[in-house]
C-alpha cells in the first residue's frame, strides 16, 4: 500500500483498496475470504469493511486478520490493541487477540483463538514484501505558528467577519473585549465579559426596538446575537474536539497562497452537540423527529486556513455529518443530515467600531 503497510490474501481472497476523502485514512474492503493486514509497527487509521459493513480502527499497529461470511466482518488485531467506535458513537478499545464482529443486525466481540494458522493460509506471508512505489518528494511547509497557535491569536487584534451556517452572521471583533454581530437588520453589540449589550433593528435608534414580538422570528434572531460567541472562540472550542495531528496540504483562496491544516473531530466528543442541534431542529419544525438515528456514521473535520505570509486565520470550516432515517410503508428512509458552517476572517487589525459616543464609551472605557 501506498502508506508502506502490506496486506497478504487468502488464496480466495478479494479486497479493494482505496483512500476514504471522509474518513481520512485507507479504506480496505474485503469482498470474500480472509486478508492479514500489516500496518509495521507506527500506530496507524484504518478502515475495514464488507459492503455495507465496515468499522474504522484507530491508533492500530501490527498485524489485523480480516475474515468475512455472509451477514459478518471480523477483525481480530492481533499484536496490539486499537480504538474503534460503538454503535453508540463511543470510543472503545479492541485487545489484541479480541475479535470484533461486526454484523448486520448487531456487533459483538469474542475471544480469538490462541493459535491463527497464518503461514498456511497466507502463501506471501514468509515472502519480502514488495516495496511500494517511490514518490517525489513533498517540499517542507515553511516553519510557522500551528493552526492552533492562529486561531488563539485572533483575539489579540481586531478582525471582521462572516459566518455562514444556518443564518449568515457578520460582524467584528474588537481586542478591549467587544463583539458587534448581525443578522438581516438585526444587530447587537457587547463587552464580552457579560456587561450589557445594545441592540438595533433596522434604521431605529439603538436599544429602541420598536414592536418586537415574544417569539416571531426577529425575537429568536434577536436571542441568538446576545448569547453568540466571537469566531476565533468557536473554532477553538471545535479544536479541542480534534483527535490526532491534522493533514496540512497548500492551496490559493482567493488569490493568496495559504496553508490548510485539516482535523479529524472525534465522534465521541461531538455527539452531544450533535444531538443538541438535531432536537432543536425537530422543535423549530424544520425536519420530522427521525425514527433511527445511527450514531456510528457520525463524522466530522474542521479545516483552518491560514496564509502564508503572515500566519494570520481566514477562513475555518466545521463540517459534521450523520444518517439518520424514517419509518414508511415501503421500508427505512435513510437521510442525512449535514451541518456545515465556514467562517471568514478579513481586516485583521483594521476593523473599527461605529457607534453613538456613550455607547462607545461604554464599550471601550479608552475612549474619551
Amino acid at each position: 500500500m501506498p502508506d508502506g503497510s502490506t496486506v497478504h490474501l487468502a488464496r480466495e481472497g478479494e479486497i479493494a483498496v482505496a483512500w476514504s476523502q471522509s474518513l481520512l485514512c485507507y479504506s480496505i474492503d474485503l469482498h470474500r475470504g480472509e486478508a492479514l493486514v500489516d500496518l509495521g509497527g507506527a500506530a496507524r487509521t484504518l478502515h475495514v469493511g464488507s459492503g455495507p459493513l465496515g468499522v474504522r480502527l484507530a491508533d492500530a499497529s501490527g498485524q489485523i486478520h480480516l475474515a468475512v461470511s455472509e451477514g459478518s466482518l471480523r477483525a481480530t488485531p492481533l499484536s496490539s490493541d486499537a480504538e474503534f467506535a460503538s454503535p453508540l458513537g463511543e470510543s472503545q478499545m479492541l485487545s489484541a487477540r479480541q475479535t470484533l464482529i461486526v454484523g448486520t443486525d448487531r456487533d459483538r466481540l469474542e475471544t480469538a483463538p490462541r493459535e491463527f494458522h497464518l503461514g498456511a493460509t497466507f502463501p506471501t506471508l514468509d515472502a519480502a514484501p514488495p516495496r511500494p512505489t517511490p514518490r517525489a518528494a513533498v517540499p517542507p511547509l515553511a516553519a510557522g505558528p500551528s493552526a492552533s497557535e492562529s486561531v488563539r491569536a485572533l483575539s489579540g487584534e481586531s478582525y471582521r467577519f462572516r459566518v455562514s451556517g444556518r443564518q449568515l452572521r457578520e460582524g467584528a471583533w474588537f481586542p478591549q473585549g467587544v463583539l458587534y454581530s448581525a443578522i438581516d437588520d438585526l444587530a447587537v453589540v457587547k463587552r464580552y465579559d457579560g456587561g450589557r449589550s445594545h441592540v438595533r433593528w433596522g434604521q431605529r435608534s439603538w436599544d429602541d426596538l420598536g414592536p418586537l414580538r415574544q417569539g416571531t422570528r426577529e425575537d429568536r434572531l434577536m436571542g441568538i446575537l446576545r448569547s453568540a460567541k466571537a469566531p476565533h472562540d468557536q473554532v477553538d472550542a471545535g479544536l479541542t474536539s480534534a483527535r490526532g495531528e491534522p493533514q496540512i496540504r497548500t492551496a490559493d483562496l482567493q488569490g493568496r497562497p495559504c496553508t490548510i491544516s485539516q482535523f479529524t473531530l472525534d465522534p465521541a466528543r461531538i455527539r452531544s452537540e450533535v444531538g443538541a442541534l438535531l432536537d432543536q431542529a425537530v422543535a423549530e419544525g424544520r425536519m420530522a423527529k427521525p425514527d433511527v438515528i445511527y450514531w456510528e456514521t457520525l463524522e466530522g473535520t474542521l479545516e483552518i486556513t491560514c496564509a502564508k505570509a503572515n500566519s494570520r486565520v481566514v477562513r475555518a470550516m466545521d463540517r459534521r455529518r450523520l444518517s439518520y432515517s424514517y419509518n414508511s410503508v415501503s421500508g427505512l428512509l435513510r437521510r442525512a443530515y449535514v451541518l456545515e458552517t465556514v467562517y471568514d476572517f478579513f481586516d485583521h487589525g483594521k476593523a473599527s467600531l461605529r457607534l453613538p459616543p456613550d455607547i462607545l464609551r461604554e464599550m471601550d472605557p479608552g475612549q474619551k
